[in-house]
């Protein structure tokens, strides 16, 4: 079971002196902070975007965000049964629900991350309903396996990817109609291209994020991938999920032309990290069952001093 911080009352030190509530939310403020900042940058997803292209003042919030997403993927992903996720993800949506409706100092979130998330959604005025969304997507993994059609997989992306970038266009102060439409299908790519990438442990763990109807089309049988058939069944599908990617990366492009500099340059950043993804895939035959395809850590640096210099 993922570890749960929990919260001391606050107007009391760890000696049982009371202190003044103020004095006493700040200090819990800090070490949410710090604490949420230590988990966003020990991650493999985040590599090195928040040092370099987003703006100082938006480090904070970004990491804010991310232990959220983190903790709860960890809950949906890691626990023991899908009733200890269900029940670890109805504790976050009550936190969640307390960080909207409740006062300063009047509310104790049993996870300790939602004190400094408490700050940055009313620092930047943020939307409840994608937090909520991103939490309906966990929650679907526990109680749904599989998706029947390509329509029912891009609804999951709407609630499991898509929240993710509403959230950053407001940090970056974006509201019009088609920054979100673009960023939303930047989003959808990410997410179908991590479907690719874990193939494997996905089915391991007893999801399937390609769609029934095209694993029929292809013949494909994922219980029996030591067939050579099926493998290369398998990399006919894998080849043709690569192209319905690459499509929302093309489809999202424009997304640069409508955010400031600096979000434009975090927002090629992500294209080409997914672009490259799909292109290792491809250099090794559309194999994702064998090998899981990832973009090394010099590979990384490269994309980001490029993005830094606006080479892209």
């Amino acid at each position: 079971m993922p570890n749960v911080q929990h919260n001391r009352h606050l107007g009391r030190s760890s000696n049982g002196v009371t202190v003044e509530p103020e004095i006493a939310h700040r200090a819990l403020l800090q070490r949410s902070r710090a604490s949420n900042r230590r988990l966003a940058r020990s991650h493999y997803e985040n590599f090195l975007v928040t040092s370099f292209l987003l703006p100082r003042h938006l480090h904070q919030p970004f990491y804010d965000i991310y232990a959220f997403c983190r903790v709860a993927d960890d809950l949906a992903d890691d626990s023991p049964t899908k009733e200890q996720a269900l029940a670890g993800l109805g504790s976050m949506e009550r936190d969640l629900k307390a960080v909207f409706t409740s006062g300063d100092h009047d509310v104790e979130p049993e996870r300790f991350l939602f004190i400094g998330l408490r700050d940055t959604i009313r620092r930047y005025e943020l939307d409840q309903q994608p937090f909520f969304d991103l939490l309906a997507a966990f929650k679907m993994d526990q109680k749904r396996s599989s998706y029947e059609t390509e329509d029912e997989l891009l609804s999951y992306c709407k609630f499991s990817a898509n929240p993710v970038g509403r959230l950053l266009l407001q940090l970056a102060g974006v509201n019009s109609q088609l920054a979100k439409k673009l960023s939303d299908s930047i989003c959808t790519g990410l997410q179908l291209v991590n479907f690719l990438q874990d193939i494997r442990s996905d089915f391991h763990r007893g999801r399937i994020y390609l769609p029934q109807d095209e694993l029929s089309q292809y013949s494909v049988d994922l219980s029996d991938l030591t067939c050579q058939a099926n493998q290369k069944a398998l990399a006919c599908l894998v080849r043709s999920r690569c192209e319905s990617a690459r499509s929302y990366f093309d489809a999202g492009f424009g997304l640069i032309d409508e955010v400031p500099p600096w979000f434009a340059r975090t927002v090629t950043l992500f294209i080409a990290g997914g672009l490259e993804v799909l292109r290792v895939i491809e250099k090794n035959d559309y194999d994702v069952w064998t090998s899981k395809a990832r973009v090394s850590k010099l590979r990384q640096f490269w994309f980001l001093t490029r993005a830094t210099l606006n080479f892209f």
